[in-house]
């Protein structure tokens, strides 16, 4: 009944375009996106097992002077899209002298990688990023904002998530849940089975 009670309130919510367009011109860092460039070194773990490798990878440690080497070069001049195809790991990228697309606040990359990505101007380049797996280097060649006509129905859903949790955690505030009986909610043995005789 209670999700029921939820659905129906939400179905009922009213969200006007004025107030959607007033969203999307007071939130523009949320309609953001960077088209970027990237360089991939990966790194390993030093193994504790002998065996035999086909190619060698590098520690964490070799790669980050590596990653910081290719940084500086680029800061001092270099190409990035050059040093991206002879040096990155990433190789559908690498392939395209660093294209890597378009990084947006609700992109599926890691939160570090997004915020580290958006915070920075047409033309920086990032500081090396350490991931789990190894070290990126982003080149942002342009940034854009998105549309109004392209998410205005992500303006629209957001709003109106917005106003769902406000009247729930009104409802919270507004009734207090008191349990009289806490023994209720504690696990109880199951049954045993009586052998028939």
């Amino acid at each position: 009944m209670a999700q029921a009670e939820i659905t129906e309130h939400r179905n009922k919510i009213l969200v006007t375009a004025e107030e959607q367009e007033k969203y999307y011109k007071d939130h523009p860092e949320r309609f953001e996106e960077s088209n970027v460039k990237v360089i991939y070194i990966p790194f390993s773990a030093p193994s504790e097992k002998p065996g035999i490798s086909l190619k060698k990878t590098l520690t964490e440690a070799e790669a980050k002077d590596k990653i910081d080497d290719l940084r500086k070069q680029i800061l001092a001049g270099a190409d990035f899209g050059k040093l991206a195809h002879e040096n990155s790991e990433d190789k559908a990228s690498a392939d395209k002298d660093g294209d890597f697309g378009v990084i947006k606040q609700d992109s599926s990359y890691p939160a570090p990688i997004k915020t580290a990505v958006l915070a920075l101007k047409a033309g920086d380049v990032s500081e090396p990023l350490r991931q789990p797996n190894g070290f990126y280097l982003f080149k942002v060649v342009s940034k854009t904002t998105t549309p109004y006509d392209q998410v205005k129905s992500q303006v629209y859903e957001t709003l109106k998530e917005q106003r769902q949790n406000e009247w729930i955690q009104e409802l919270q505030r507004k009734y207090t849940v008191k349990i009289e009986d806490p023994d209720y909610f504690k696990p109880k043995a199951p049954l045993q089975l009586q052998p028939v005789r």
